[in-house]
């Protein structure tokens, strides 16, 4: 009777795949903190098991993305709305590396700031960034209730006592990160347009692609709500770092079906390679929430009868649901 292979024993195979690819990655010029992926055998799974560096990607307890469970939110009267400090119109790049579709600010481009709310710094705009999936059934990195949205935009910012990014993302209350949901509809939202309109999207079709995008005003990005959630947690890349406060909005931002079908559209390898593999699905799976509170500023109240006779005084939120309609 042959013997049944077990999952232990695949172990040792999968360190040695690891530590080649690591191998090849140095001969071609990448260093191993290049070496990920959302799929396969760098994929998410085993980000904490390439390097002792990544270790929290598997042995974190405040990892995002998160279930935003209704049950679980918890209003605070004390949560402000935050601010932006920002001029109304930035210069930058939109870049597709393979695994990301990601717009960074040019040196020389006025700081974007947010302050208040749950923040007890001050952070600099460092990135925004696009996550979206291969169909409307996923794509955003949070989920609510159980369900994603087809596309999340992500603003990272870093909090300006440091130096530079590098330094923020390792460090204590280093990072926050905004995130807004968005949903197809007939049109795109002005903010959002600048970054998806067709004539960006057609020039980064392919992994080191890049364009410039001038006048951006990175205001009209922001829903017309002041209500959001707000978590502890971290980067959903390598390192995993738990340095982050995550805010997410309460209400999304549109896109077109058009200019959502050029995302999907685009590829993560090079112009010159012999195959072309689709750029979809850049999203890390959802992480337990463990004893995390996931705070809220929203204030709405569903009416139960049974509750308020049980606990006439409690300010409890009993029930909430995130708006659908941008």
């Amino acid at each position: 009777m042959m013997p049944v292979r077990t999952t232990s024993s695949l172990l040792p195979v999968i360190t040695l795949l690891l530590t080649l690819l690591t191998e090849c990655a140095g001969q071609s010029g990448l260093g191993w903190w290049d070496i990920w992926q959302y799929d396969g055998l760098q994929g998410p799974e085993y980000w904490g098991k390439s390097h002792s560096a990544w270790r929290l990607c598997s042995e974190g307890k405040q990892q995002s993305p998160i279930d935003l469970r209704a049950e679980r939110l918890l209003y605070d009267p004390d949560l402000q709305r935050f601010e932006v400090e920002a001029p109304r119109g930035i210069s930058g790049v939109i870049q597709n590396t393979g695994r990301r579709v990601v717009f960074s600010l040019d040196r020389s481009s006025p700081v974007v700031r947010i302050f208040g709310g749950p923040l007890s710094y001050r952070y600099n705009l460092h990135e925004i960034e696009i996550k979206f999936g291969d169909d409307d059934s996923h794509g955003s990195e949070h989920a609510v209730n159980g369900k994603p949205f087809p596309l999340e935009v992500q603003l990272t910012f870093y909090n300006e006592r440091y130096t530079s990014y590098a330094r923020a993302e390792e460090s204590v209350q280093g990072l926050v990160k905004l995130g807004i949901f968005v949903l197809p509809w007939n049109e795109t939202s002005r903010g959002l347009s600048k970054l998806t309109a067709i004539d960006v999207v057609k020039d980064i079709v392919y992994r080191g692609d890049e364009v410039n995008v001038t006048n951006f005003n990175v205001k009209q990005l922001f829903p017309r709500t002041f209500e959001y959630l707000t978590y502890e947690g971290s980067l959903t890349i390598p390192g995993c770092f738990e340095t982050v406060t995550w805010i997410i909005m309460n209400k999304p931002l549109r896109i077109s079906r058009y200019q959502l079908n050029s995302l999907r559209e685009l590829v993560r390898d090079f112009q010159d390679d012999d195959s072309f593999r689709p750029f979809q699905n850049t999203f890390r799976p959802i992480q337990l929430l463990g004893r995390r509170a996931i705070r809220t500023n929203i204030a709405k109240r569903v009416e139960d009868p049974e509750f308020d006779k049980a606990c006439p005084q409690s300010r409890r939120q009993i029930k909430y649901k995130v708006s659908t309609t941008p």
